[in-house]
């Protein structure tokens, strides 16, 4: 009876916070008997020669398409004179491909006999990978695509295609990427580190398929922290970008007026071909 009511007493805030714990420990338990357990909290370690700001940067040449080729050079013209080009990390959407393989927050992975899932602190994306299933007959594209996974030795082969053609490969270029790519990696530990091998294949920007790198690092005193991203943009915020689609272009604006933010937030109407993909969402 002691013991019923002192658990009575606990604030609902613990009692949740005893309940994740738990979910993590079983969740920890059952991943021990794989070949491999990825569950824990990880960070990005960064290739030799990268800057922390780096977010998808090959370590071998992009085999462009020429057509491909003029879409990255006038990106980059554009960076260069103090604009970009909107992105879906730009603009508070899911960053896909590049943003979950190099992260600059930890990543926190759940492991279950069934799939892996990844909670990634930086907007708050989570990637759930499906063990040894097929992709759906119709995949839904999105943003991370859909992905399977499956177990050679001890090295987890992931199978991802689905995805929704508004992300990019690489920050640093917006290196584009279509509806038709498809990313096969290959996961495996040595000590404390995880290496993610990552194969692109996309007849539509690229000539032939091409692999990069990934490395985390175990951190187990790492924590998934608050992160707040503007997703209600004030002008100033996004007046040096360069829209090249309706899809990540703000309806509402908060405008500066004599230095200070205005009471005021203005909206616009989608135009036609923004209210149509919407519909079809």
């Amino acid at each position: 009876m002691k013991w019923w009511n002192a658990r009575k007493r606990l604030p609902l805030r613990s009692l949740c916070a005893l309940s994740v714990t738990a979910a993590l420990l079983f969740a920890a338990a059952q991943a021990a008997d794989a070949p491999a357990n990825f569950a824990g909290m990880w960070r990005n370690e960064m290739l030799p020669g990268s800057s922390i700001g780096a977010m998808f940067e090959f370590s071998a040449d992009v085999p462009f398409k020429p057509a491909t080729q003029k879409i990255v050079d006038h990106r980059k013209a554009l960076r260069a004179t103090g604009n970009s080009v909107a992105t879906a990390h730009l603009m508070c959407r899911p960053t896909g491909v590049q943003g979950m393989s190099s992260p600059r927050g930890p990543v926190l992975i759940v492991q279950t006999p069934d799939e892996l899932i990844f909670i990634s602190q930086e907007d708050r994306e989570v990637r759930r990978v499906h063990l040894n299933q097929r992709h759906p007959r119709n995949v839904k594209p999105s943003y991370n695509g859909n992905s399977v996974g499956h177990w050679e030795g001890a090295t987890l082969v992931i199978d991802t295609v689905g995805f929704n053609e508004r992300g990019v490969l690489e920050e640093k270029t917006n290196s584009p990427l279509s509806s038709q790519a498809h990313l096969v990696e290959r996961l495996s530990i040595e000590g404390d580190r995880l290496t993610d091998v990552m194969t692109i294949e996309d007849p539509v920007y690229y000539t032939r398929p091409f692999s990069t790198t990934r490395i985390w690092r175990r951190s187990p005193d790492a924590h998934l922290l608050d992160y707040d991203c503007a997703e209600n943009p004030r002008s100033d915020d996004v007046e040096n970008l360069t829209f090249e689609t309706d899809w990540f272009k703000p309806v509402c604006l908060r405008y500066i007026r004599d230095g200070a933010a205005d009471e005021k937030v203005t909206c616009k109407q989608p135009g036609k071909k923004a209210r149509a993909a919407a519909a079809e969402r």
